[in-house]
């Protein structure tokens, strides 16, 4: 038992150590249910998409893209210039504006929950290569989905709270962590 307890810590260090010296930028968080809880900067509770930087380097994602649609993943490019700082976070909302303003970026795409027609958070490198999707799950209102801070895998992700509890990047509160 202590051995197998061993071997699977070894294992999640090196898979993490490999992930982190790898400068990989990787979807965190979303939130499609976002009614009054974050505001943008027009005053408007839009979806939003985080993304996390686990190397300890500032990461240039000009050219990436976001999307979604994992058949189309390379929908809204990511401005030229855009970076995220060593171990940071970089939010960007879901609201059909496609622009970039006072530090604000919005997609030129909407986030929607539908059990009929299943959407995506995609992630994408310049070549829109797929680092990173997730499927939309049915969440609550004011809920957000995204990953466990210690667990980098994907289908491992974890549920926030309601408004008032959880902004993008901040992580202390948790309820749920799912497989």
């Amino acid at each position: 038992m202590k051995k197998s307890f061993l071997k699977i810590n070894i294992l999640i260090y090196l898979t993490l150590s490999s992930l982190i010296s790898s400068g990989q930028v990787i979807i965190n968080e979303y939130s499609v249910s976002n009614l009054t809880g974050y505001l943008d900067n027009y005053d408007t509770a839009e979806d939003w998409i985080e993304l996390y930087n686990t190397s300890n380097s500032s990461v240039d994602i000009g050219g990436y893209f976001l999307s979604d649609d994992n058949t189309n993943p390379n929908k809204w490019e990511i401005p030229s210039g855009t970076t995220i700082s060593a171990n940071g976070y970089r939010t960007f909302w879901a609201s059909g504006r496609d622009e970039v303003s006072s530090g604000n970026y919005h997609t030129n795409f909407k986030l929607k929950q539908s059990i009929d027609s299943p959407e995506y958070v995609v992630f994408s490198d310049p070549s829109s290569n797929i680092i990173n999707e997730f499927q939309l799950e049915i969440t609550q209102l004011e809920h957000s989905r995204g990953r466990h801070p210690m667990v980098l895998k994907p289908g491992k992700y974890l549920l926030h709270q309601p408004k008032g509890y959880t902004i993008p990047g901040n992580h202390s509160q948790l309820i749920h962590f799912h497989q």
